[in-house]
């Protein structure tokens, strides 16, 4: 009789054992690959997010910080425009000086004894405009007006050229009257003094 090559004395209760354990071992093994699989992206998600999160907040805090600075800018831009006001005006008193100065001699010069002059003003497009006060009547007005229009006794050409009632109010209690001019002003005899 031949060798039998393929005979087994392990009972089929132990094999199927066996493959069920290596099938146990194997799924197990599986098992805990893909959890540690899942561990490792689950933490690699988490630490993105704690990542994000303080990229986030520090975002946040720079744009504060950066605001603030813009704050700070505004009141700056405001405090160096107002500077920039005070010079030019600064600049327009020291530029004008020559020309306020000859302006006010000429105002004073031809003013009648009792006309005040409570203020005047000179703007750029060549008009004066002044305010005062007169006793009792409007007649010292209506001279002083044909004063500033009369040409100057050493024959030169007339500083103003043009004279306006703009406004006057009699105040009773105070017997004053209140009274304000447009003066136009001749800008060529101006800068030929």
């Amino acid at each position: 009789m031949p060798a039998q090559t393929d005979i087994n004395f392990i009972p089929d209760s132990i094999v199927k054992e066996k493959k069920v354990q290596y099938t146990k071992k194997v799924g197990t093994r599986a098992s805990l690959i893909i959890m540690l699989c899942v561990a490792l992206v689950a933490a690699g998600f988490l630490f993105y997010n704690l990542t994000l999160d303080r990229k986030i907040h520090t975002n946040i805090t720079e744009t504060e910080i950066k605001r603030n600075g813009i704050s700070e800018l505004k009141k700056f831009g405001e405090d160096g425009y107002m500077l920039g006001l005070r010079l030019e005006n600064a600049d327009n008193i020291i530029n004008n000086r020559g020309i306020i100065s000859i302006l006010s001699s000429e105002l004073y010069k031809r003013l009648p004894s009792n006309v005040t002059i409570v203020e005047w003003s000179y703007s750029k497009e060549k008009n004066l405009m002044l305010r005062g006060t007169v006793p009792g009547t409007y007649d010292p007005i209506e001279l002083y007006k044909v004063e500033l229009l009369k040409n100057p006794d050493d024959g030169s050409s007339n500083l103003f050229s043009d004279v306006k009632l703009k406004n006057a109010t009699y105040d009773k209690e105070k017997g004053l009257v209140t009274f304000e001019l447009g003066i136009m002003v001749n800008s060529e005899v101006l800068n030929g003094r």
